[in-house]
């Protein structure tokens, strides 16, 4: 991720811990010592100031994420005639003969919220190797919704690239608009293969970009 928390918040518990004993330290002083001061409206609230100003400094709130997602995930449509199997960081797809329009999809699980923030979707990455006869000629990004109040699922796609690839490098899918993700959604990377004769395409580094 773009953003981490890792070794900050030993020094923002920190922080508040000095926060609050000098609000007790306020409190108590008239009581031990009788000549203390006491904690005045005014106080408080440049106080409570500093605390907010050490949290913006200290925790930001999160912006862009990457998720990597796993290449052994990815799944063939069991309808067709072509195959997936895995590799070291590589997905291999696999016909044994002439097969257009075989699909395979990669599910992209998210907490949402992360860290307490809602998130959506602003685009995927996907890193393949095609070629002549084994055609690229599709990305795109599927998403389904069922609620308990409509259990049965509806799918959209809120991205989508039909562009013909048999080249070797990385590919970016961008949707009109970024789109939330939540526990009602279920969205998946799907990829059209068009296997012109027997053999095999693999494709590798999968990411999904989110935003707040």
């Amino acid at each position: 991720m773009n953003d981490t928390l890792k070794g900050r918040a030993p020094r923002w518990v920190a922080l508040l811990g000095i926060a609050v004993i000098a609000i007790g330290a306020y409190m108590i002083a008239p009581a031990i010592g009788g000549g203390g001061k006491t904690l005045t409206a005014k106080k408080a609230k440049k106080l409570y100031l500093q605390i907010k100003k050490a949290n913006n400094t200290f925790l930001p709130k999160i912006g862009k994420t990457t998720l990597s997602l796993a290449h052994n995930s990815w799944v063939a449509d069991t309808s067709l005639t072509s195959s997936v199997t895995y590799g070291t960081s590589t997905a291999l797809f696999t016909a044994a003969g002439i097969a257009t329009d075989q699909f395979f999809s990669l599910p992209l699980t998210v907490p949402s919220p992360l860290a307490g923030q809602a998130q959506r979707l602003a685009s995927v990455e996907l890193c393949y190797n095609a070629n002549p006869n084994q055609v690229l000629d599709r990305i795109f990004v599927d998403q389904v919704t069922g609620t308990t109040a409509s259990p049965t699922p509806t799918g959209v796609v809120v991205a989508d690239d039909d562009t013909d690839r048999t080249d070797n490098t990385c590919a970016t899918v961008t949707p009109p608009a970024p789109v939330p993700l939540g526990e009602d959604n279920g969205t998946m990377i799907l990829v059209r293969v068009d296997f012109l004769e027997a053999g095999s395409m693999s494709v590798g580094h999968a990411t999904a970009n989110l935003i707040k």
